[in-house]
């Protein structure tokens, strides 16, 4: 992977944690944790169809 996909990737879980963390609390308006984690998720799904593996992953057998 890229060090721009390991980011992309970062940036989603993050915010896709911070979302699901949130929605546990009663209090918590999920208005703008849930916008977040949608764009994180489609800057994601941007970047996979160019992703190819790094040299770190050819050499753990993995490939796409």
């Amino acid at each position: 992977m890229t060090a721009d996909l390991e980011s992309v990737i970062a940036d989603a879980r993050l915010a896709s944690d911070e979302l699901g963390i949130g929605l546990d609390r009663e209090d918590f308006d999920p208005s703008k944790p849930r916008a977040d984690a949608l764009a994180a998720l489609n800057a994601l799904i941007t970047l996979l169809p160019e992703a190819r593996p790094n040299e770190r992953a050819k050499g753990l057998g993995l490939g796409w």
